[in-house]
């Protein structure tokens, strides 16, 4: 094996093979840094003072039946330029400008195995990564937060009630800001669900044909409607035939424009307004989304005091999702939550 080979086969750069060995079946490679690759993570200085190794084993990728592990002796760095004493790969993001926080959940096996993720919202770094999902999975953030003595003034959640319940708990003083992606993407549900009742209980074959074309036009943003499609003129026709959906899908449309308004205050007019209607029609499924968004009524406003969302989480958990493809999965747990970590630094991390 050469130096080469670790990195197109593997996609490590900046480190030297040093040996192989074959233990019960299974197959380790040892590799070590290269002296002159390694330079301060902070400011890039290579004036360096090594201050000891960690040793780690790393499981990767296997070859045919055989398990490959990846041994590395992590390197401790002091750089004389800046002061800063840290791990050359995979150290923890300091907390302690940490302002505004993201949190939510990504499946690593879908329906089976999930990781919670904290973002700082400012940094775009994950400063989290816990076994999970729900408010147990974040015991050991909130132990680090209460030790670094942060002030977190706002937080950008979905409508996870396990999570919210957990901040509201954990950080009392911080604002909960739910972000309106989530908020409208309940509405389309709910609205999905509407369609389907209507589909099953109309007997008229003609009426069954209009609700199943516009099955997916229900969901679009009216500016996004496929013009060539006719499909503004298919959903037309589809909300003239039925009232109870011509009043839904215009509620959801009414509902967008809480989060498009100049001030807080128009904002909670408009909401208010909303929530009128919505609880005075006919239709129970707007009846208990009315009663279910009232509950959210200050975090959906909360917008406006901190316009932060957890887009930026959503981003990453998109890399997330890309680097377990890139890598057939990781079977070490351990090492996945590493790179997880590593992803704001990529540079400085192993790849592959």
């Amino acid at each position: 094996m050469s130096t080469s080979l670790l990195y197109h086969g593997f996609g490590l750069i900046g480190y030297t093979y040093v040996k192989t060995a074959y233990e019960g079946g299974e197959v380790i490679f040892t590799i070590a840094h290269k002296r002159d690759k390694l330079h301060c993570p902070a400011c890039g200085s290579r004036d360096l003072v090594l201050r000891g190794c960690s040793p780690r084993r790393f499981r990767l990728v296997p070859i045919g039946s055989k398990a490959i592990f990846l041994d590395l002796d992590v390197q401790r760095i002091a750089c004389r330029r800046c002061d800063t004493v840290r791990k050359k790969t995979f150290s923890r993001p300091a907390l302690k400008d940490l302002r505004y926080l993201a949190i939510d959940e990504i499946a690593v096996k879908k329906g089976l195995t999930y990781v919670t993720v904290a973002l700082d919202l400012e940094s775009g770094a994950v400063i989290f990564v816990g076994d999970g999902k729900g408010a147990d999975a974040l015991i050991p953030f909130w132990k680090r937060l209460r030790h670094s003595r942060v002030t977190v003034e706002a937080v950008a959640l979905d409508r996870s009630p396990a999570y919210m319940s957990a901040v509201m708990k954990r950080l009392p003083n911080a604002t909960i800001v739910f972000y309106h992606f989530h908020v409208v993407k309940l509405f389309n549900d709910k609205l999905s669900n509407l369609r389907r009742e209507l589909y099953r209980e109309t007997k008229d074959q003609r009426q069954k044909d209009v609700l199943k074309v516009t099955r997916w036009l229900l969901l679009k943003n009216p500016g996004n409607l496929d013009e060539e499609k006719a499909e503004k003129e298919h959903l037309d026709e589809a909300l003239r035939m039925d009232e109870p959906l011509y009043t839904a899908y215009y509620l959801k449309e009414d509902l967008r424009e809480v989060w498009n308004q100049p001030s807080k205050e128009k904002a909670t007019k408009v909401l208010d307004e909303w929530f009128r209607k919505a609880s005075s029609s006919s239709i129970s499924i707007l009846k208990t989304l009315s009663k279910m968004l009232s509950a959210y009524k200050s975090g959906i406003l909360a917008h406006y005091d901190f316009p932060i969302s957890t887009d930026l989480l959503k981003g990453t958990n998109d890399k997330i999702k890309t680097m377990k493809r890139q890598a057939y999965g990781f079977r070490d747990m351990e090492f996945f939550k590493l790179k997880i970590m590593g992803l704001h630094e990529t540079k400085y991390a192993l790849v592959g």
